[in-house]
């Protein structure tokens, strides 16, 4: 109804309505004659097809010069259609998406709800996408995918959508790249305004009715970034949430790309380098394809800054390897060039500081606005804010340890059983326990009322070939985050699986005395452990003034002719 009374008769040839095996079927709520005086067709299907295919059947059904896709959930504005249709009369290989405002579900009235309308998206290494509507210009980088106008010529010639995608997802990315990589483009209409009814758990009307298989998801993805990224695309496979395709050790295939290489073939389409140097001001410009990475170290502890939980940062032993220490120029400057602030890499989250004397923590990066919050620069060995420089809280340092994997299952931490869970602990001085408060598990003092400490069994994989590994819930098991084994570099906390994904690096066992073992498929037996502290012994080194710092200790509680050694400095 929203539709057929904000579009002129002489421009609206049929609204089209897939009904994809509803419950009960959408022609039902309707009159025969309802339906005709609305220029309404209603195709439905027997059994489910999702989404993807759901609008290819639409599409190619669809009769017009331009179809417009549209979610059932949205009303447009009075001349919503005038620009969409100007900017395909003007490029019939161009495509256009409206401005995204907000839908009142309770009224079926235009909103304010939404503080930045949506327009544009931009493309993430993960084959994901996140809003970016402080990007410049009228060019569109990624469309979101449930709005858009084409013309039935480009809707034809580039096929659409691939045949081969599952339920919903990616397909945005794909038609994204088949447009900007085939001869085509894609802009915002800014006069165009289409309100939207998004998601809100406080408002039941709003919930997801149906479910959307994770898998399928991840899969239409990867299989979008595999076709268009060409090279680029090792750099998507090596996120965890990937390892289940991998063509050697995973258990889930793209399928068949036959289809899509004809498309590509046949339109002559360039390769995704001609997609960066398009956009080179948003991925070289802001640092979201960076020249160098590097890991942040605190000169006087050794020690690197990290992602911790959420937001939050700390300093931690340092890790190359480690995705949650790796950082990067990011943001764009007065002069529009990068950098003005530093990310973390791979999670567009950048470095913020709003006050003197509060944390240093992780915000979304601002990526195209003068963020003051995030002007942070290294120089002359110091990390400067706008209004100073980052420096640690205090001299004193937790005594927490990192946990890390041992072969052969002679790890001094074990489990022991708790009422709801269990932890895990060493059998020597110090007694410590492992915590899951933070991305990075660690060992830290003992608190049987801490639930980072408490580690809860979840579900047994169904038809998992061992039979006798589960997943390990970190703390609290609603906010699904598991013990992940990261390949074997080092134990963390990551989100959790499906079980249908089978992902062997989050399957432990976990019995009364016994190390936590991870059950790899492969390879010696191997547990999680208090990773070792042991000082290195280097040449004697010093000045006049007395040893060179790192090596200066002092002697602490001397008893029984023996001593500990403290370093002044750290207080450990």
């Amino acid at each position: 109804l929203s539709i057929h009374e904000v579009t002129p008769a002489d421009v609206l040839k049929e609204i089209i309505v897939i009904d994809d095996a509803s419950t009960p079927p959408l022609a039902k709520s309707r009159t025969e004659g309802e339906i005709t005086s609305h220029r309404t067709r209603i195709l439905r299907h027997d059994k489910p097809q999702g989404l993807i295919r759901t609008k290819k059947q639409g599409g190619d059904e669809a009769t017009g010069d331009v179809v417009v896709f549209l979610d059932c959930h949205v009303k447009p504005r009075a001349h919503w259609h005038e620009e969409i249709m100007s900017q395909i009369s003007d490029n019939n290989k161009r495509l256009v998406v409206p401005v995204i405002t907000a839908l009142d579900v309770e009224t079926w009235k235009e909103s304010s709800a939404l503080a930045a309308p949506g327009k544009k998206m931009c493309l993430t290494w993960n084959a994901d996408f996140e809003w970016c509507n402080d990007y410049p210009g009228p060019y569109v980088p990624l469309m979101s995918g449930g709005l858009l106008g084409i013309s039935k010529h480009w809707w034809q010639l580039t096929g659409g959508y691939d045949n081969g995608m599952l339920s919903w997802g990616g397909e945005n990315l794909d038609q994204s790249m088949r447009a900007w990589l085939c001869g085509g483009e894609i802009v915002v209409a800014e006069t165009s305004f289409v309100a939207h009814m998004w998601r809100d758990s406080a408002k039941p009307k709003t919930r997801l009715r149906y479910k959307i298989p994770t898998d399928h998801v991840r899969r239409n993805r990867l299989r979008a970034a595999t076709a268009w990224l060409g090279p680029w695309a090792e750099k998507v496979r090596g996120f965890p949430e990937f390892e289940a395709f991998d063509p050697e050790k995973g258990t889930l295939s793209l399928g068949d790309m036959t289809e899509i290489d004809d498309f590509r073939s046949r339109l002559k389409c360039k390769g995704f380098e001609s997609y960066l140097e398009r956009f080179s001001d948003l991925y070289e410009g802001t640092g979201r394809l960076p020249t160098e990475i590097y890991n942040l170290r605190e000169k006087r502890t050794g020690l690197c800054l990290q992602k911790e939980k959420k937001h939050d940062l700390a300093l931690r032993t340092c890790s190359q390897g480690s995705e949650l220490q790796r950082f990067h120029g990011a943001n764009r400057n007065g002069e529009g060039k990068c950098c003005s602030g530093i990310a973390l890499w791979d999670y567009r989250l950048c470095l913020e500081a709003n006050y003197m004397n509060t944390p240093l923590h992780l915000g979304n990066c601002a990526t195209h606005s003068r963020s003051t919050p995030q002007h942070l620069r290294i120089e002359g060995g110091q990390l400067h804010w706008s209004a100073g420089c980052i420096a640690p809280a205090s001299a004193g340092l937790s005594a927490a340890r990192a946990a890390t994997f041992k072969h052969g299952g002679s790890c001094d931490a074990r489990v022991s059983m708790a009422e709801k869970g269990f932890h895990v602990r060493t059998q020597s001085e110090p007694y410590m326990c492992l915590s899951g408060g933070q991305s990075e598990l660690l060992f830290t003092k003992c608190d049987w009322t801490d639930p980072n400490q408490l580690f809860t069994p979840r579900n047994k994989p169904g038809g998992h070939e061992a039979g006798s590994g589960q997943q390990i819930a970190l703390g609290n098991p609603d906010d699904h985050q598991c013990i992940d084994a990261a390949g074997g570099k080092a134990p963390l906390g990551y989100e959790c699986y499906p079980p249908s994904a089978k992902n062997p690096n989050q399957y432990f066992i976990a019995q009364e005395g016994d190390p936590l073992i991870w059950e790899r498929a492969n390879g010696p037996s191997t547990c999680i452990d208090v990773a070792s502290s042991a000082p290195q012994l280097a040449s004697c080194a010093g000045t006049s003034t007395g040893a060179k710092r790192g090596q200066r200790w002092q002697r602490d509680a001397a008893r029984g002719g023996t001593m500990r050694l403290r370093d002044p400095e750290a207080n450990l």
